[in-house]
């Protein structure tokens, strides 16, 4: 009551002595103090030195991968910053800031906040031609254009003009961005060659910094690529490298997406009981950080991890967790389509043949991920198979769908579960000559790609049809 009923300017004031009065005696430790700092500044009206304590607070949780707090303090910065006169060197701190808060909400996957932070500044950047932070700003564009439209060649656009940036200003931090994003989604669209040149390029740059934790992610994505590709004992072994370093740092942020890879990795070699263990893990940590998009990559995984062993209630949850958290970021649609078919063929197997075939072929339909083609063709197909008996030839033609995008996109590990799914298909007919042709198919191409746990698999399958 008292506080309230002091004069505005009476209040200003106060603030501006306590403001004064922290800075004095906590002069040795005053990062511990950024955010009331701010907080009494911007109250007392002093915005420009508000939004610097404001921008230092926020990156001090940056640094503790504290993304969410991050992002309310550099919009905290921001806030102010609009407040002060238009000079030429606000304007450009307001740019700054506003290219820091994209980036902080792409670290968590937030791409359509993103997006929304840098949209009001690029028309200023341009005039200005202010080039320090272009490419944090096409970084941002592209990476939209990859996540949210699907728009690849758009995205690749912006991704060059962002390292062409970045290369120009010497800001190896934006380079590595720009090539860890293309290293990441250039898989989908099966440029797998090209991805592994980019996130070899990040490692490289990690290097040179002598940064762990930047080699740690770079390997993660080179692993994501070759589970993708279906060379998983490549992405076995880039896990290991890894794995020691990341358990190490106690990095919770960097732990969540190295155990996702890691436990990706173990159940695409087909060691089950170890990829769970390292998927539930990756999971806590991607929670804990608030890392929506490997939360939603996880997820999905442990769905199709459980659906191959049988559990196909548990495979329901987790395809429903992966679409909720899609759907709420608004990312990656052909992704999220992805786990709806999933799902239905989960649904499938728990004898619930209540089952939207157009929705499925228009899934199929408007996929934009390349790399999962073969894949929903597949999922469609083992549905037909399963669903009843009048859907026998409907089911093998999307299975010869699947093979055929499989081997054109050599994406190997889901070829080999293409023929294996094949196999099942005749031995329902009572094919077996058939069935055992197309189990040893499933049996070289599991081999070659490292996949040990689904050799032994694939040939008990055989055994039994001796």
């Amino acid at each position: 009551m008292v506080y309230d009923s002091i004069l505005t300017k009476k209040k200003k004031q106060l603030h501006q002595k306590i403001a004064n009065t922290i800075e004095d005696i906590y002069k040795h430790d005053l990062c511990y103090h950024y955010g009331i700092l701010a907080n009494h500044c911007i109250a007392s009206e002093n915005y420009e030195r508000g939004a610097e304590y404001a921008k230092l607070e926020a990156k001090r949780y940056q640094k503790a991968a504290l993304f969410k707090d991050a992002i309310e303090y550099a919009k905290m910065s921001i806030n102010s910053l609009e407040k002060l006169p238009q000079t030429e060197a606000n304007q450009k701190n307001l740019i700054d800031a506003r290219t820091t808060l994209a980036i902080y909400n792409l670290s968590l996957n937030y791409l359509v906040e993103a997006r929304d932070a840098v949209q009001p500044i690029i028309d200023l950047v341009m005039k200005m031609n202010y080039k320090k932070s272009l490419a944090g700003i096409y970084i941002t564009m592209g990476t939209y254009s990859f996540g949210v439209e699907e728009d690849f060649s758009k995205g690749i656009r912006y991704m060059n003009k962002a390292i062409q940036y970045s290369e120009a200003v010497n800001d190896f931090l934006s380079l590595w961005m720009a090539c860890s994003q293309l290293g990441i989604f250039l898989p989908h669209i099966c440029e797998f060659e090209k991805a592994l040149t980019y996130s070899e390029k990040c490692l490289q740059l990690s290097e040179l910094a002598n940064n762990p934790m930047g080699k740690s992610l770079s390997k993660a994505y080179m692993t994501y690529m070759c589970t993708l590709r279906g060379h998983i004992e490549l992405a076995c072994k880039h896990c290991e490298e890894m794995l020691k370093i990341v358990e190490e740092s106690g990095d919770i942020y960097i732990k969540g997406t190295v155990y996702s890879h890691y436990g990706a990795a173990q159940y695409y070699k087909g060691a089950f009981e170890e990829a769970e263990k390292y998927f539930l893990e990756g999971l806590t940590f991607c929670k804990k950080t608030a890392q929506v998009g490997w939360e939603s990559i996880a997820n999905a995984r442990l769905g199709f991890m459980y659906f191959d062993t049988g559990l196909y209630g548990k495979a329901q949850d987790y395809h429903n967790q992966a679409i909720k958290i899609l759907e709420g970021a608004k990312l990656h649609p052909s992704w999220a389509n992805v786990q709806k078919n999933c799902l239905a063929r989960a649904r499938v197997r728990s004898n619930d043949r209540d089952i939207n075939f157009a929705e499925l072929f228009d899934h199929y339909k408007n996929n934009k991920m390349t790399v999962y083609e073969g894949f929903m063709a597949r999922t469609i197909g083992d549905i037909m198979l399963n669903i009843d008996d009048d859907h026998l030839s409907d089911a093998e033609d999307w299975i010869k769908k699947a093979i055929d995008s499989d081997t054109r996109n050599a994406t190997g590990w889901q070829l080999a579960n293409d023929y294996a799914l094949y196999a099942d298909l005749f031995k329902k007919k009572g094919d077996v000559f058939k069935a055992k042709e197309n189990l040893h198919k499933a049996i070289d191409i599991f081999k070659e790609c490292g996949a040990d746990g689904w050799v032994d698999r694939t040939q008990k399958s055989l055994a039994e049809l001796a």
